[in-house]
């Protein structure tokens, strides 16, 4: 019949199968799992065969915490989003129904307390901060909207939901990394590896770059183990994320 839509193979599989039995399927066939293009600095940490625990700051669509949980099925994901648009259509529709997963709809900053999150239509770049006027695509998104979202710091909530120990921390916060890690705490000893992007040349208004975090994690006993980079259409590099190991206990 003209105009039916059918559903793909991929897509009747995905319902059928449990994510085991397709990681199955695909390693006896020699298939790659499905993988985002900046997850692949993580392949560096191996799999975890044991139950462990990862956050995902700055989870946007879930894209992390999708790959982590394709690799490590006995992983217990807490996905941190502020963004309430993208919370209730993108990613609580991606990962509410795996209680591997917990969604928090909050940002995570160094103190307790609201900021104004600036908002654009393509969501990646939202930000407390201001894009830098002089960023070559400065002109090519604009922050339309705002809206005020409640601020939490890592070390409470690891306190409050008694978490010892933290396998992986993926930040994506737009120019607010250290803010994030300063939350942490006496925490971040207890985290493993640390992946975080971070920018090279300023992509957002007073803000830490690459230095700053090397500098914040180096100084609390980790290295730096990989780096993945990327121009956002530049001639020079914009943008890296950065994997970190933490060696000093």
């Amino acid at each position: 019949m003209k105009g039916r839509r059918t559903m793909p193979v991929r897509q009747i599989l995905r319902a059928l199968l449990p994510s085991p039995v397709r990681r199955k399927i695909k390693d006896l066939l020699g298939m790659p799992r499905w993988l985002n293009d900046d997850y692949y600095p993580l392949r560096k940490v191996g799999t975890v065969p044991d139950k462990h625990v990862v956050f995902d700051v700055g989870a946007c669509e879930g894209w992390f915490a999708q790959c982590w949980l394709e690799y490590n099925p006995t992983a217990e994901v807490h996905c941190f989003e502020p963004t309430t648009s993208v919370f209730r259509e993108i990613l609580t529709p991606a990962l509410s129904a795996d209680e591997r997963v917990t969604l928090v709809n909050a940002a995570v900053g160094s103190e307790k307390g609201s900021l104004e999150l600036h908002e654009a239509a393509f969501h990646k770049p939202n930000s407390f901060c201001q894009l830098d006027e002089n960023w070559k695509l400065n002109d090519e998104i604009d922050f339309n909207s705002s809206e005020m979202v409640d601020v939490i710091t890592l070390a409470d909530y690891i306190q409050a939901n008694n978490i010892t120990d933290i396998k992986v921390m993926k930040l994506d916060v737009q120019g607010f990394e250290i803010e994030v890690l300063k939350g942490l705490g006496q925490y971040v000893e207890n985290i493993e590896y640390i992946y975080v992007e971070t920018s090279i040349h300023s992509v957002y208004k007073d803000t830490p770059d690459f230095r700053d975090v090397f500098t914040f994690l180096t100084e609390r006993g980790f290295k730096l183990l990989d780096i993945k980079t990327t121009t956002l259409g530049e001639e020079w590099l914009s943008e890296c994320d950065l994997l970190f190991k933490r060696v000093e206990q």
